[in-house]
């Protein structure tokens, strides 16, 4: 699901955005990497967001290289470390409060196979 829709009103293309300031987000980058990011301003006349990363760096990102976290499965990633790969005993964990995935061994507090065996994890 891409985060942004195009509808023609009386002959008249209107872009709008379905996200806002302090979205978390997936952004696809010029390089191809895609990052965690979150939303610090939504310009609709350029049809692009700045986002911040985890890193403190920011950059503008063209409305369609966003993702939302929540549809996008097929591409998680851990935000700490930027991998993919999710193997036992250090897969990717996504927060039921957040929806941000750490790998279990790049959480700052670690998180055990019992907490993600628990319904929901925080």
């Amino acid at each position: 699901k891409q985060w942004y829709q195009r509808r023609v009103r009386g002959g008249t293309l209107v872009i709008m955005c379905d996200f806002s300031v302090d979205d978390v987000v997936l952004a696809k980058l010029p390089s191809g990497s895609i990052f965690y990011a979150r939303i610090l301003s939504v310009s609709s006349a350029l049809q692009q967001v700045t986002a911040e990363f985890d890193d403190g760096s920011t950059t503008s990102v063209p409305w369609d290289n966003l993702f939302d976290v929540n549809a996008t499965t097929d591409v998680i990633v851990c935000v700490v470390c930027k991998g993919g790969e999710s193997e036992p005993p250090n897969e990717i964990v996504i927060c039921d409060k957040c929806n941000v995935g750490y790998h279990q061994k790049c959480h700052p507090l670690g998180i055990t196979a019992t907490q993600i065996a628990k319904e929901k994890w925080f």
